[in-house]
């Protein structure tokens, strides 16, 4: 049995859902129960015990320890995906699901820098901001430095 939730109405509330579960600290502050003579009192859940909810105090140092244990080194994403949006394989679960739900499958055709800039920007994107008339264009010392970069 699969149990399905009616769909959402539109993107903030999936964003608001998504976001309690994705931009989460690792102790939110509602848990920490009292912080006194250099002690801090939080509750937690044992799993091993029956999920049962219990306290537990340590030392300042010692909380500041564990939480700086949950913050991420630079260039890791804390979101992870799972299942049919897992990395490896992906393209080929994607493909299977837009199949079997008669979902229209377009090819991917990468797009040129120039082509995606005239989408955000308009066709109008170079021209001159001072008269509104002439084209932006870069200089032709720079055009002539990247040929013969590219050449070697």
């Amino acid at each position: 049995m699969v149990y399905c939730k009616k769909p959402f109405k539109d993107a903030d509330k999936v964003v608001d859902y998504l976001g309690r579960y994705t931009h989460r600290v690792a102790i939110s502050n509602n848990r920490i129960l009292k912080l006194e003579d250099g002690k801090v009192t939080f509750k937690w859940r044992d799993y091993k015990d029956g999920n049962k909810v219990k306290e537990m105090t340590i030392t300042v140092d010692e909380f500041i320890r564990r939480f700086i244990l949950h913050i991420l080194p630079s260039g890791l994403h804390k979101i992870r995906h799972y299942g049919l949006l897992a990395p490896k394989g992906k393209s080929a679960r994607i493909t299977i699901c837009k199949k079997l739900t008669n979902t229209l499958i377009k090819p991917f055709e990468p797009r040129k820098p120039l082509e995606i800039i005239r989408d955000i920007l308009g066709d109008e994107f170079n021209k001159c901001p001072q008269c509104g008339v002439g084209k932006l264009r870069a200089p032709p010392d720079l055009i002539a430095d990247e040929a013969s970069e590219a050449a070697a």
